[in-house]
């Protein structure tokens, strides 16, 4: 993006797809607030009422994407896991799901 695309007044609710690295000048007499929110991978819009255990395909995905079920003792080592019904163990067992783009 042009570095001077952002030179006046901004709309209030913009988004910047990441990473990205925003810097903020004012005069010696100015006042500056700069707030932000943080969105999950590949969103960039809030979605309403998603409860915290989704994951979402973004609609503006460019092409396939696989749903991957991983489970972890330790939350470090991650390793592929298959839906089904799993036996108690000693350790707690952690489940995430990730999207990711073929």
């Amino acid at each position: 993006m042009d570095s001077n695309a952002f030179n006046q007044p901004a709309p209030k609710n913009f988004f910047i797809p990441g990473p990205a690295t925003i810097t903020m000048t004012v005069g010696s007499q100015a006042t500056a607030t700069c707030s932000y929110r943080l969105f999950p991978n590949g969103a960039s819009v809030p979605v309403a009422n998603l409860p915290s255990n989704s994951v979402v395909i973004p609609s503006n995905a460019s092409g396939s994407v696989s749903i991957i079920l991983e489970s972890s003792s330790d939350f470090v080592t991650w390793t592929a896991a298959n839906p089904g019904t799993y036996a108690p163990t000693t350790q707690n067992r952690f489940f995430r799901v990730r999207a990711v783009q073929q």
